[in-house]
């Protein structure tokens, strides 16, 4: 476990957000954010109280709480293909019934609550094409097929990193420049989704809603008031797999994208929770070949980015909750049993196991002082679950 220094998050009333008008500063303002104590042993900060079960499996699902219910949100199935139902899970029976269907099927995406409505984002239809490209090697440079939107400027600066079949590919700073092999053939597969639907849970109907800018898959997002965060994630070009470190800001009032401020760090399969202020924390991910153990905290109000104290060690493909003064994260693709509790008032993290069933690509929801873990699987050869894990506080 680490050592870190305590950082100071300031409170904040959200204010009105400007297209690029966000910029990246060191720390975030004072007073520190007082968050709520959780009184639980550090060593042992869950128990787990139930194993419950989906109308049938998910790998890669969304969910959003609301109310006494759970909205359970596409995934991919049985057979490995994307789903476009929705189940509503009641926290109270412990029952799970059919309640809408999506426009789209998808995996990989996102899902938030803005009022009564869902708002579902992006993720992948699993029906286009997608390139395989092999691992980093030592060649000589060859052309850069520079994607303007997402290569060019913020490569020259460092900013940016990609790894794909013509892109050279620098894992830090003082890394060698690495060249990727000459391009592989195409494999059916990837088709990452640039639409979003929106559910009236009043009703169950779903109806289109403003495209993200660009499409975008395993990506991490979070809301805050009326304001939709999508942050980072993996999409397509003809160089190959891009990996971003792109924030687009929906406004649901006004149906209007923005863009905000760059993430600190370049990742795909990353996970968001919003904290008490109204603060977004980004944990982990992946950025080929590596994954990440980093900790981004974006202030709305200002658009500012800070990094705080990493995780004990590199995470990805996890679900994060975040649940009285700690973080949970769930799963991580390499380690699919291990779980790692955020401890937010002394930033550190440590590792712990209970009796979680490993899982990766999971979808997590507090609901009813519980936290409830959806769905996933343990690696790509096995199937999804219809596994639903439920964990609440151990209280002294």
């Amino acid at each position: 476990m680490r050592s870190i220094l305590p950082v100071s998050l300031g409170l904040l009333m959200l204010a009105p957000f400007a297209a690029r008008a966000l910029t990246t500063e060191k720390k975030l303002a004072s007073p520190a954010l007082q968050l709520p104590q959780l009184s639980v042993p550090a060593n042992v900060p869950l128990q787990k109280v139930a194993e419950l079960r989906m109308l049938e499996p998910r790998f890669a699902p969304a969910a959003v709480a609301h109310g006494n219910f759970i909205y359970i949100i596409g995934g991919s199935g049985r057979n490995d293909a994307p789903l476009a139902s929705v189940e509503r899970f009641d926290v109270r029976t412990g029952r799970s019934e059919p309640f809408t269907t999506l426009q789209t099927p998808r995996l990989w995406h996102q899902a938030v609550l803005v009022g009564d409505k869902i708002y579902v984002l992006g993720g992948d239809s699993l029906n286009g094409i997608s390139p395989s490209w092999p691992s980093p090697s030592l060649h000589g440079p060859v052309s850069i097929d520079a994607d303007t939107d997402e290569i060019g400027a913020r490569w020259a600066a460092r900013e940016w990193v990609q790894f794909g079949p013509t892109t050279p590919y620098r894992p830090f700073p003082s890394s060698p420049l690495l060249y990727a092999s000459a391009p592989q053939p195409a494999r059916p597969g990837r088709n990452p989704l640039s639409s979003v639907e929106i559910i009236d849970l009043a009703t169950g109907a779903t109806a289109a809603g403003p495209a993200l800018p660009k499409p975008r898959t395993n990506f991490a997002c979070a809301a805050v008031g009326r304001h939709i965060f999508v942050i980072g994630g993996r999409t397509l070009s003809a160089a190959g797999p891009i990996v971003s470190n792109r924030v687009f800001i929906l406004d649901t009032a006004s149906a209007t994208w923005t863009e905000g401020a760059p993430t600190p760090h370049v990742r795909s399969d990353a996970a968001a929770a919003v904290v008490s202020g109204g603060f977004i924390l980004v944990s982990g991910g992946y950025r080929r070949p590596f994954a990440l153990d980093a900790v981004d905290v974006l202030n709305p109000r200002t658009g500012h980015w800070t990094e705080i104290a990493p995780l004990t060690r590199p995470t990805s493909a996890h679900s994060l909750v975040f649940f009285g003064h700690q973080l949970f994260l769930f799963g991580d693709y390499d380690n699919p049993g291990e779980l790692i509790a955020y401890d937010l008032n002394r930033k550190t993290s440590e590792t712990f196991t209970l009796q979680y069933k490993a899982s990766r690509h999971t979808a997590a929801v507090v609901a009813n002082d519980q936290i409830f873990v959806i769905g996933g699987r343990t690696n790509r050869y096995q199937p999804p679950t219809d596994l639903i894990q439920v964990f609440a506080p151990v209280r002294s």
